[in-house]
């Protein structure tokens, strides 16, 4: 799976390339992500998390 996206912050171009649920290439290096689930629904999302 490939994922070309802007950042949602700064508007920067992101990509990234996943196997398997592995990310095999990632640009820029320094990609954080973050997850839009209340904690207290964590444990129900788990098989997203």
């Amino acid at each position: 799976m490939t994922i070309d996206a802007p950042c949602l912050d700064c508007g920067q171009p992101i990509h990234i390339e996943m196997r398997d649920g592995t990310v095999i290439a990632a640009e820029p290096d320094t990609i954080v992500g973050h997850v839009a689930v209340p904690f207290r629904k964590w444990a129900e999302q788990l098989p997203f998390a």
